[in-house]
């Protein structure tokens, strides 16, 4: 970081951003679920939690001691957003890239297959220089069939790291204008968010203020004039008390419309006849002010897939055994299993085999049935789900236990 300063530093005319290409050694280990291989592991000297360091803020010592022991928590475990933040106060935009992003095949595991599954060189192209068009000052995009005199403007928060019962969260609000432009904002930090509803609201004067600093920087880009419409969006719903604050901030000529964005989990399933998904951007109105959207189809997170299996998973459930073919993981995939069971005292043996498929499932080790489909392809094909005799199915399960005695296991994904 300390070079890249300097070099912009010396350059009279510096570049408008910088590519930082990432080795694999730091993303590895450079981000908050990252494991350090025991034989390099290193004794750090801190003795205070980080619980504990957080509380110095509120609560600072007498001469100041503890809090040099505390210094070490105001960095980031991981390193994109250490990097980004260091770099906010010179002023320097970068890009990230990974090393396998560049050059895929130069990374290759053991059989032979590409250590990190990448998209087609187009879409890889395509993100680059469209993100690249966007630091460098252009606007690849604009809002669409935006009306004269509207505003539209999306809230969001962001929690401070902290124990669980500590409320505290920043409040940021971005104004969207018609010529593509994007004006960040913000807020007051305060006890904003509530550990029982899940939810974000923030009290009357800090609504207030907010939409005060939004009409007036509209009012700066449009010869004095206020908004004739001002839309608020926000994962969380409004409470009286903040929209009675957002309503005060803005003049009276301008109506405050609330637009509260939720996920609507599996409340709704699309299909499109044919074998393409339901097009990203897809609306279905119910009424004037219920409607769903369609942002991505058939993608979800990590954390959405993890938590999906969590859901299925008994309560009761205290072992599991896993059999997956060999060089297949995703590691993102992987870290969140095993937190999730280690978080719910599961013990997990992973066996590696390429001899046992995914379309048989076995019940109680007395019932199974043969699917026509793999994981994959369940609710996206026509398949068959058949029977198997029970002479098949002590068959299976004898063939399962020879494999288990042959092959090594661990006891984490």
């Amino acid at each position: 970081m300390n070079a890249l300063v300097a070099r912009c530093d010396r350059i009279e005319d510096a570049p408008s951003f910088w590519f930082v290409i990432i080795p694999e050694e730091v993303y590895d280990l450079g981000r908050p679920l990252s494991r350090i291989p025991t034989n390099e592991k290193i004794q750090g000297k801190t003795r205070m939690s980080k619980a504990e360091a957080l509380k110095l803020d509120k609560q600072p010592t007498l001469f100041g001691l503890e809090e040099a022991e505390a210094d070490v928590y105001r960095y980031a475990t991981h390193f994109r957003r250490q990097l980004k933040a260091r770099l906010l106060s010179p002023k320097i935009v970068t890009q990230i890239v990974r090393e396998t992003t560049l050059t895929p095949d130069d990374f290759l595991r053991s059989d032979g297959q590409r250590k990190r599954r990448i998209e087609d060189d187009a879409t890889v192209a395509w993100k680059l220089t469209t993100g690249s068009y966007y630091k460098a000052g252009g606007r690849p995009w604009q809002l669409a069939g935006v009306r004269e005199g509207v505003c539209y403007v999306g809230l969001a928060y962001k929690r401070r790291e902290a124990t669980a019962d500590d409320g505290f969260a920043c409040c940021a609000a971005q104004m969207f204008l018609s010529s593509g432009e994007g004006v960040v904002f913000r807020g007051a930090l305060g006890p904003w968010y509530n550990s029982d509803t899940k939810q974000f609201h923030i009290d009357e004067p800090a609504a207030k203020r907010l939409i005060e600093m939004v009409v007036q920087e509209y009012r700066d880009q449009h010869d004095n004039k206020p908004p004739k419409e001002l839309f608020l969006h926000a994962k969380s719903n409004f409470s009286d008390e903040e929209w009675t604050g957002f309503v005060s901030g803005a003049p009276p000529e301008t109506n405050v419309v609330g637009v509260q964005i939720s996920d609507a989990q599996d409340a709704l399933k699309l299909f499109r006849p044919g074998k393409y998904p339901v097009l990203r951007g897809t609306a279905l109105l119910l009424s004037e002010s219920d409607a769903y959207l369609l942002t991505s189809p058939g993608r979800i997170s990590c954390e959405e897939y993890v938590n999906g299996i969590e859901s299925a998973l008994p309560q009761t459930m205290r072992a599991v055994e896993i059999f997956s073919k060999r060089g297949v993981r995703n590691k993102d995939v992987a870290d969140r299993l095993n937190q999730m069971f280690r978080r719910r005292d599961i013990r997990v043996r992973i066996y590696k085999t390429d001899d046992i498929h995914d379309r048989v499932w076995i019940k109680d080790s007395l019932e199974a049935f043969s699917i026509g489909t793999s994981f994959n392809g369940l609710g996206n094909k026509f398949a068959f789900i058949l029977p198997l005799p029970s002479s098949d199915v002590r068959s299976f399960l004898s063939e399962l236990q020879i494999r288990r005695s042959e092959l090594s296991f661990s006891k984490s994904v």
